[in-house]
């Protein structure tokens, strides 16, 4: 219960002088009487008027208290609060992102949300109008301005938590283009898992119900196997991100076959870093695994990769001499590598799967991928002059910098280059990207903006991972194009051998899928599970995998959210 107008509470103050009536007595003056028969009397009458007095059983003073209660309550306005919505318009948006499949609310937040909206459906007015929008990785409408109640239900019951990020970006403009009343409210269910993004809904009125309780969970955030002079080196990095002291067990199985087994124990937003080297190079499927006695988000406690052996390549170094570079090539597995000085390099050289440019731009590009180090002006970039003023890196998510830290990397100058349309940042600073990929003009690009012995790079561990990342992305493996596993809700493109005529994809689950294989290849979009996909060729029946993850650190840190900094329609304007 609430009151409306609590200042009159004060009034409850009166009580105090009405007791004091009761509790003073006035005083008699003395009287001389001719009889002592009528001191008794007398004494009597003293006793009931003394001053201050325990006060008696009164039923005037009762009822007197009793009247001015009832004024002062009738003043207070009091008021219970009711899940009864008087709006004719509600827009109902409900977060069915990964973090929501967390169980700190009993049976999931995801559960417990939906339950909020059966409480707002089932008090609806009978003329108000709901619109029910899903946000998961592609938002949609499941329920644009219905006033019928069983249609309600029957939408609310087809929504399922998703194990993707969510597209807030979308969803907000799915809201806003849901709002045709002024009489209107936006009720957002969610954990407040929206990342730094600044809402502008168009709303005059918003209601967020946050959901969740605890903070806790212990994740997997980064695993892949790399090659290495000869044999395979797999990286693994578990992160706390909650804000207590957590304890769990990693295991890390090839095959099915356990590796490694340890009980770690990390501190509140610390991470590690664990490393088994000298694997083979032959295919595998790799698991990393948590078991934790805390932990209410299981997406990120497991984590996948399928390693094939990148096929055997030929590399063109185009360069005045780098040692690093030369060292790393020669290192190479499955690789040929060759060196050509730059006025070598007049007419594009043919027969190699990726050159590498360093300090150089040809006149003319060779028809395989590039890679481009310290890169002068070129047609494919807007490249600036150098700069020293080079700090705040950040490795944005990205499976290909997945494994790498470059918190102890030193950059002493780079080239100042905007970042094309085409690229996504691998690296950045403060002084814009330091490296990206892309693609353009029919081929892949990888792009390093400064010269490597202007930097610490060469002589720290994620030299070798990154140029290894970067290679394996510009010469992919023939039927997918991400070595290192892709992220749930990717796209993953297929380009089988032309002798194929159709892809069958079986899902984590043993959910089949058939693809009907074109010129172009085929795509696959059902990556909604955590796990290890198989791919039949057919008809020959050969099989090759690829894994599915949950690398979020959004999703992951599932600490919920009290209050949201929303942007409303009015604090646009204002």
């Amino acid at each position: 219960m609430t009151f409306l107008t609590p200042l009159f509470g004060f009034l409850a103050l009166l009580a105090i002088p009405i007791l004091l009536l009761y509790m003073l007595k006035l005083r008699r003056q003395e009287v001389k009487v001719s009889s002592t028969l009528l001191w008794q009397m007398l004494l009597e009458d003293r006793q009931a008027n003394v001053p201050w007095q325990k006060p008696r059983r009164n039923l005037l003073l009762f009822v007197q208290l009793l009247i001015l209660a009832a004024l002062v309550f009738a003043l207070l306005r009091p008021a219970l609060p009711s899940d009864t919505i008087g709006n004719a318009e509600v827009i109902v948006v409900l977060d069915a992102s990964a973090s929501m499949q967390a169980t700190d609310v009993s049976p999931s937040r995801f559960d417990a949300a939906k339950d909020e909206a059966e409480r707002i459906i089932a008090n609806l007015p009978p003329k108000s109008e709901l619109t029910l929008i899903e946000v998961s990785a592609q938002p949609r409408i499941l329920l644009s301005h219905s006033s019928n109640k069983q249609e309600m239900r029957r939408a609310l019951a087809s929504v399922q938590a998703t194990a993707s990020e969510a597209d807030w970006q979308t969803a907000v403009a799915l809201a806003n283009s849901a709002i045709t009343k002024p009489d209107h409210i936006l009720v957002l269910l969610s954990d407040g898992g929206l990342g730094a993004l600044s809402l502008p809904l168009y709303a005059e009125n918003i209601h967020y119900l946050p959901i969740g309780e605890s903070d806790a969970n212990l994740g997997v955030a980064a695993f892949s196997v790399n090659a290495n002079q000869g044999t395979g080196d797999l990286f693994v990095k578990v992160r706390n991100y909650g804000t207590s002291q957590t304890s769990a067990i990693l295991s890390v199985y090839r095959n099915d076959e356990l590796l490694q087994a340890e009980n770690i124990t990390l501190e509140a937003g610390g991470e590690e870093i664990q490393i088994i080297p000298d694997l083979p190079l032959s295919a595998a499927n790799y698991r990393a695994s948590l078991t934790s006695e805390n932990d209410p988000y299981p997406l990120d406690d497991q984590a996948f990769v399928a390693f094939h052996p990148s096929a055997s390549q030929r590399i063109l170094l185009v360069s005045d001499g780098n040692f690093f570079l030369e060292q790393f090539l020669a290192a190479l597995p499955n690789a040929e590598a060759y060196q050509m000085l730059p006025s070598e390099a007049g007419t594009p050289a043919a027969g190699y799967s990726t050159t590498i440019y360093d300090g150089y731009f040809p006149d003319s590009l060779p028809d395989g991928s590039i890679l481009l180090i310290n890169p002068p002006p070129n047609p494919l970039m807007d490249v600036g002059l150098a700069t020293d003023q080079i700090g705040g890196l950040t490795v944005p998510e990205n499976p290909l910098t997945n494994a790498t830290n470059f918190e102890r990397v030193q950059v002493l100058r780079a080239k100042s280059i905007s970042t094309p349309l085409w690229a996504d940042v691998l690296v950045d600073s403060d002084a814009g990207a330091l490296v990206f990929v892309g693609e353009t003009q029919a081929r892949r690009v990888a792009v390093i903006a400064f010269d490597l012995l202007d930097s610490d790079l060469p002589l720290q561990v994620a030299f070798p991972i990154l140029f290894s990342n970067l290679l394996d992305y510009l010469n992919p493996p023939a039927i997918y194009d991400a070595p290192q596993g892709f992220q749930v809700g990717e796209a993953v493109a297929l380009h089988p051998s032309p002798d194929v005529d159709e892809l069958i994809v079986t899902a984590p689950d043993g959910t089949e899928f058939e693809l009907t294989v074109d010129e172009q290849g085929a795509t696959f979009l059902n990556t909604e599970q955590v796990g290890l996909y198989t791919i039949t060729s057919l008809p020959s029946g050969s099989e090759e995998s690829f894994a599915v993850n949950q690398f979020s650190s959004l999703e992951s840190n599932i600490a919920p959210q009290e209050n949201l900094a929303i942007l409303s329609a009015q604090q646009e304007n204002g």
